[in-house]
């Protein structure tokens, strides 16, 4: 019976799909393996396919050396450590010895690898994973001690990477806490009142004049709510109330005028933490360069703008508001993706928030 897949072996197996997709094909006659170069020569002394062989022996697993503070339900990041090996045919037809069949896979492996340092992106376990390749040098100690581990296979030419940063995703996530929408401060004359209520007016972060420089080809666009006139970055309202019914805002976006974005909600309740929500239907344009809180578009100006309404209304939560754009430089030939500053919504049950 086989084994379930792990966060491990997928994000190894994206190596080798790598590789066999560049290397690989009836054509070439390559075919890329995972295991132990044991394994492999054995294969290849038992193939009469004149196929060649490249082996993938991911033998070493090391945190990565940033994630001091992570808790048993957030995703862990590992560096993989892989010796890869050929193991060619001689051709027959040509007069080519296997060693220089060996020598032309490594180098085609070592170019590919100079090229796409980082890999294309994979799912691994609902986790966004784009690998690292990072060329390590064998040493001579390093060579005997892999190999000798291999019974009677003569060394063969090898080349080892390592791969960073690959997740382990927990099966029972952490539930991500809601974000902080206002703060607020208060005095109390003894300690024993420090349990109570907080009985103040939190503030909500107020909008700041901001201007994005159009002339940075990575410029990323800013927004704020715009109802009645008033800029705000983060709304707190009760469920059921007349302020919530009333809440239908247009979202200003700064940025080069002539590019669009797109508009993404992310979600949050205290049962499941965040996840992605629903987009906003269209491509929008930026309204202008910049967002001055004191001079908002009016008129025929502020009906251009895109509206928005809360992705839910009927339970205690919150949401939060993305620009996103993406993006080619040059001759790019893979999309950048750029956030925006986050616009959050906040919805409670009555009696506070």
């Amino acid at each position: 019976m086989a084994l379930p897949v792990s966060a491990i072996s997928q994000a190894c197996r994206s190596v080798r799909d790598f590789l066999d997709d560049q290397l690989g094909g009836d054509s070439d006659k390559i075919e890329v393996l995972l295991g132990t170069p044991a394994a492999a020569a054995e294969k290849l002394a038992a193939d009469s396919s004149g196929l060649h062989w490249l082996n993938l022996f991911f033998h070493r697993i090391t945190p990565s050396g940033f994630e001091a503070a992570i808790t048993p339900g957030d995703p862990w990041r590992i560096r993989l450590h892989c010796l890869v090996t050929a193991f060619a045919n001689s051709g027959a037809d040509d007069g080519i010895s296997s060693g220089e069949n060996d020598l032309r896979l490594l180098g085609d492996v070592v170019r590919l690898f100079h090229e796409h340092p980082i890999l294309a992106n994979v799912d691994v376990e609902g986790q966004p994973v784009r690998l690292q390749a990072i060329f390590n040098p064998l040493e001579l100690e390093e060579i005997s001690q892999l190999w000798g581990t291999q019974g009677d296979v003569p060394y063969r030419p090898s080349v080892l990477y390592q791969f960073t940063l690959a997740p382990v995703v927990p099966a029972t996530p952490a539930v991500k806490p809601g974000r902080v929408a206002a703060v607020g401060s208060e005095v109390r004359a003894t300690m024993e009142a420090r349990h109570a209520s907080f009985s103040g007016d939190p503030e909500t972060p107020p909008v700041l004049v901001g201007e994005v420089d159009i002339n940075n080809p990575h410029w990323a666009p800013k927004i704020c709510f715009l109802q009645d006139g008033t800029c705000r970055q983060s709304v707190i309202m009760e469920l059921g109330s007349g302020e919530l019914a009333a809440f239908q805002p247009k979202v200003w976006i700064a940025g080069d005028s002539s590019a669009t974005v797109s508009l993404n909600w992310e979600v949050w309740d205290s049962g499941s933490g965040w996840s992605e929500g629903p987009a906003v239907a269209g491509d929008h344009p930026p309204f202008s360069g910049r967002i001055d809180p004191e001079n908002p578009p009016t008129g025929t100006d502020l009906a251009s703008l895109p509206g928005i309404t809360p992705p839910f209304d009927d339970h205690a939560g919150q949401a939060v508001l993305y620009a996103t754009r993406t993006y080619r430089i040059g001759n790019d030939k893979r999309d950048r993706v750029v956030r925006s500053n986050p616009l959050l919504i906040t919805l409670y049950e009555g009696g506070g928030a």
